[in-house]
């Protein structure tokens, strides 16, 4: 069924995430993975996750910093080294995650 088409591409699109989240990423990386356009890949993910791929790939980069800021805490790695692993490429940058909720994913 339809149904389950688009779960499966939308599974597909979540393990393109997660296999990817270090790198900038946009919207049209994630349609071409998938052979689908910007807004029917944006439209079908929100159907099923709920939430947008920025708002999604923002919050998974997010746990990520966590655990590796409480995982490298003990081991005297930087913050720099953390935002470098998740693709983020200056502190500057950084900050404006804060401000805009803005990660590398543009349309």
């Amino acid at each position: 069924p339809a149904h389950d088409s688009t779960d499966m591409l939308v599974r597909d699109m979540v393990r393109y995430l997660h296999d990817n989240y270090n790198r900038p990423l946009r919207v049209r990386d994630v349609a071409a993975q998938i052979h689908l356009s910007e807004r029917h890949t944006n439209r079908l993910f929100r159907q099923v996750m709920g939430e947008s791929i920025k708002a999604y790939l923002t919050r998974f980069r997010l746990e990520i910093a966590a655990q590796l800021l409480i995982s490298h805490r003990t081991v005297g790695h930087h913050l720099s080294n953390v935002y470098l692993k998740l693709g983020v490429t200056s502190r500057a940058e950084l900050a404006r995650i804060d401000m805009s909720g803005d990660f590398h994913l543009r349309g």
